[in-house]
């Protein structure tokens, strides 16, 4: 598995500037970029053609919350597809889901604005939980997280 992070040489965590991750990205296109190395060797062709496309990649990754927070448990050998969300937790997004179904339009965005609070402050306490090294808390968070972002 390729460590995102280490493509743009970042040490791993959650609270990424934006701005950083894209200047870091395009940096690296324009360094490793197919086109720049079209007079070159078939071989270097196509080692310049897989980079670009780990670099497009990892940047796809980086830059969206839900992927990164995945890809960093990844990389601390926690795989959240594993694990079994508890039956509350399903109640509950279950309810949300119901509780938007029988909405008007707007009850629905503003139980749409509230969700994305929610998942702003989920997400704050993630940062908090992996900077603290608490991985195996964050993971229960970001399944939370994950099935919120599904709704």
């Amino acid at each position: 598995m390729n460590n995102h992070f280490q493509i743009f040489n970042i040490t791993p965590n959650l609270d990424l500037n934006f701005n950083d991750l894209e200047e870091k990205y395009l940096e690296l296109q324009l360094q490793f970029h197919p086109d720049l190395f079209i007079n070159q060797s078939q071989d270097q062709k196509e080692k310049a053609k897989i980079l670009s496309s780990n670099i497009n990649n990892a940047y796809e990754v980086l830059k969206d919350p839900l992927k990164r927070a995945i890809h960093f448990l990844e990389i601390n050998n926690i795989f959240i597809d594993s694990i079994k969300p508890d039956n509350i937790l399903l109640i509950e997004i279950m309810e949300i889901k119901e509780t938007l179904e029988g909405s008007d339009e707007n009850e629905a965005n503003l139980i749409k604005k509230n969700l994305e609070e929610r998942k702003r402050d989920l997400y704050k306490e993630i940062i908090s939980l992996t900077n603290k090294n608490l991985i195996t808390e964050a993971s229960k968070k970001i399944i939370l997280f994950k099935y919120l972002d599904n709704i």
